[in-house]
């Protein structure tokens, strides 16, 4: 009876260091378990910034898109006033050319006020004679 006892003795010593095993086994996975969980969680978090980040910079992409259409419709409206400005100096200057050619006399207030020269005063002169006829300083200038 006593091999018997031993023997169940050894079985259960046997049995508790397997039962303990399989505790520290458990004791592991559930730490493991624990951290996967925070690793988890951390991901969500970061996955959940990146999108809020995404959709920002959409947004800020969809408004620098509609800034860019406004500025390129604000510059094409500029250079059609650009080029009707260019022009009408173009035909102004050409009318001019063409009464100085003519040897005609230009009336005050004919000329548009960039035809014009200024005066230190202020006041206004208007040429009104052919440029051959002006000394060469003033040829210059009314060029």
């Amino acid at each position: 009876q006593l091999a018997v006892l031993a023997h169940g003795g050894l079985e259960l010593r046997t049995i508790r260091d397997e039962n303990q095993n399989v505790s520290n086994k458990q004791g592991l996975m559930v730490h493991e378990q624990a951290k996967l969980k925070k690793e988890v969680a951390d991901a969500e978090t970061k996955m959940k910034r990146a999108e809020a980040m995404a959709a920002a910079n959409e947004e800020r992409y969809h408004m620098a898109e509609q800034k860019i259409k406004m500025l390129t419709d604000m510059i094409h409206a500029k250079d059609l006033q650009l080029g009707k400005s260019q022009d009408r100096y173009t035909q102004l200057s050409e009318e001019y050319r063409r009464y100085v050619a003519g040897g005609a006399v230009m009336p005050p207030g004919a000329l548009p006020p960039q035809l014009q020269l200024a005066q230190p005063h202020g006041h206004t002169q208007h040429i009104n004679q052919p440029v051959a006829q002006l000394p060469y300083a003033e040829q210059a200038t009314a060029a």
